[in-house]
């Protein structure tokens, strides 16, 4: 008698996603990650995937499938990283999950079909589980100088009780005050600088953008990059805060108006490399802007020295942020210039948090 055969086990392939996978993902998020509210909108995954600029030639989403279900994705948002004269292809993978019946070699399968995708990737926000992975797969870790920055604009009304409220009202007024000071000062070191803010990206003067000096190591913003990652996002309310000298645009902060924490989240600036007033002038602007929306809270992320020398200026609070930035770079030669932390400038706008 022939014994029996063990049943075949159902073939696990990895394979780039079209957007008619949307709804069987969609499917698969509110099965395995109820509660992950980001993946579980399909809106917002609509806007990230579906709408990048690109997504048309080579969509920007990889899935692990067996037996006719999905088991796993991972997306990315493709960009330009500029590396001092160069323009080089980059990619952020982000919405890493996996059914945990499938971790491991597949998983692995599926995160080196991202890795396959660009010369240059940029992980952040990365779990603890994930991070063994990434350290064996190359990646160089730049999280402890990735800070995080808080400016307190009022009192909050959930501010502690008797001396706490007090010392917490003292701390208020002061950096008001200090606002101010510096605002004053800088208006001496640039008095033909003036500001406009909008809840609008201006056509017209997003043209000046891509003439606009860049960092050693930055993201490149075109204005359909701008337009598409900040202006056509559903979850962000994003007031766009320019510098101008004239009538000419030298300079765009961009914040985000977060109203269920009373909080103003600076995403990104660009325009202003080596100038310090210039910088502290644009960003204490975005604060003077949050305070008067009504925000309780001044925050932002960033690995920038330019930034990071403004914010001291302006005194603003720093911590090391939870988010994190990871690079890899199987090119030797760029690795050592990509790497240094000190040519960077990465804010919270080149992740996807927001």
């Amino acid at each position: 008698m022939t014994p029996a055969q063990p049943a075949s086990q159902p073939a696990v392939t990895v394979r780039r996603a079209t957007q008619a996978d949307a709804e069987r993902l969609a499917g698969f998020y509110r099965q395995h990650f109820t509660s992950r509210l980001r993946l579980n909108d399909d809106a917002l995954w609509k806007w990230e995937f579906a709408s990048q600029p690109g997504a048309s030639d080579r969509f920007p989403f990889f899935v692990l499938e067996s037996d006719g279900h999905i088991e796993g994705g991972i997306g990315y948002v493709r960009f330009d990283l500029r590396v001092d004269a160069l323009n080089i292809a980059g990619i952020h993978p982000v919405n890493y999950f996996v059914n945990s019946n499938f971790k491991g070699l597949h998983a692995l399968r599926l995160f080196r079909a991202v890795l396959a995708e660009a010369p240059i990737v940029i992980g952040s926000y990365v779990s603890d589980s994930a991070m063994p992975l990434l350290k064996r797969s190359g990646f160089v870790d730049l999280s402890s100088h990735f800070h995080a920055y808080h400016f307190s604009l009022r009192t909050a009304t959930y501010s502690a009780r008797g001396a706490g409220k007090v010392r917490h009202a003292a701390v208020v007024l002061f950096r008001r005050l200090w606002l101010a000071t510096v605002s004053a000062v800088t208006r001496m070191h640039a008095p033909k600088i003036r500001y406009e803010i909008s809840d609008k990206l201006d056509a017209n003067w997003l043209s000046h953008v891509e003439s606009w000096r860049l960092a050693g190591c930055c993201i490149v913003k075109n204005s359909s990059y701008l337009a598409w990652r900040y202006a056509n996002n559903p979850a962000l309310d994003c007031r766009y805060v320019w510098q101008f000298r004239g009538e000419i645009p030298i300079a765009l902060a961009i914040m985000h108006l977060d109203a269920v924490r009373s909080e103003a989240v600076l995403l990104d600036f660009m325009g202003i490399k080596d100038d310090l007033w210039q910088l502290v002038g644009l960003i204490g602007r975005t604060m003077v802007g949050a305070r008067h929306a009504g925000a309780t809270l001044w925050t932002t992320h960033a690995l920038s020295p330019d930034l990071n020398r403004a914010l001291q200026v302006l005194g603003c609070g720093r911590s090391q942020s939870s988010i994190g930035i990871n690079i890899f770079c199987a090119d030797e030669e760029l690795r050592r210039r990509v790497v240094d932390p000190n040519r960077w400038h990465f804010m919270i706008g080149d992740t996807d948090v927001y």
